[in-house]
């Protein structure tokens, strides 16, 4: 269970037993993530992730993305967005999108999440009140992974193997170009100042895969040629950036990695 080296990956592992631990997020040094098998969203002290583990989330349906906003840790489960404290729900998770089950994102304006496979849509911060759909922004070829930089938002589609994007407070739909072709199975995607990266695994071919996955990233303006690989041999869901470190889930593994970039 304890941390340990990786020598496929040169990567640190940091927890081992998850329950096919898929979206992941990482905010002032602690780490949370979705395990999906036992409907949980847990977090960890990436510094010492095995004796600091604690549920933040439990009972949930088939749990995936999971981002961190503020206080709030969101995650998206097939019951739509939720968020807890970041301390841990002291009840019931509050409900922030329906009808969305697969990525989220948020900044302090909005919250954006997928439905896999129809829909990328839009709420308030504070969510959409009741009886309120939410913004509907794009539609349809396998929404998964979703993110928010102060300008863009990212997602991946698995029908057209694309990796998308537009700029925020637009129509998705007339304003949406292409980052990067030939992402099949992009289950999720982030970015920093420098790069975009996504994590490509055959989620839903679990458990017989028919490639192995791996994460890459191109520089914002784009990938002159291919994408730069920096994990392969792996079944890697969620991925989360700080400064210089990727922290990563392995589905397939059920593990948390840590591996200096």
């Amino acid at each position: 269970m304890g941390p340990g080296p990786d020598a496929d990956r040169g990567a640190a592992v940091l927890a081992t037993g998850q329950g096919k631990p898929t979206g992941l997020a990482v905010s002032s040094g602690r780490l949370f993530w979705a395990n999906e098998d036992d409907g949980t969203i847990v977090a960890c002290d990436a510094a010492s992730c095995v004796a600091t583990l604690t549920t933040i989330a439990s009972g949930l349906t088939v749990p995936r993305g999971v981002t961190v906003e503020g206080a709030h840790v969101l995650f998206v489960s097939e019951a739509g967005v939720g968020q807890c404290p970041t301390t841990g729900c002291p009840g019931a998770p509050t409900s922030l999108i329906a009808a969305v089950d697969f990525g989220v994102a948020a900044d302090a304006d909005r919250v954006v999440a997928t439905r896999f496979p129809d829909l990328l849509a839009e709420c308030p911060r504070d969510g959409c009140p009741p009886d309120t759909e939410p913004v509907q922004l794009a539609f349809g070829q396998g929404m998964m992974g979703v993110w928010l930089t102060s300008d863009t938002i990212y997602f991946t589609r698995f029908g057209t193997q694309n990796l998308d994007q537009c700029p925020i407070d637009t129509d998705c739909l007339t304003t949406g170009t292409t980052f990067q072709t030939s992402v099949a199975s992009a289950v999720s995607v982030i970015a920093d100042d420098q790069y975009v990266y996504w994590a490509r695994t055959d989620y839903l071919n679990f458990p017989t895969p028919s490639f192995t996955g791996e994460i890459v990233r191109c520089p914002l303006a784009g990938c002159d040629g291919d994408p730069e690989i920096l994990v392969s041999d792996a079944e890697p869901f969620g991925i989360a950036l700080d400064g210089s470190t990727l922290y990563y889930t392995d589905h397939a593994a059920g593990t948390i990695h840590r591996q200096p970039l």
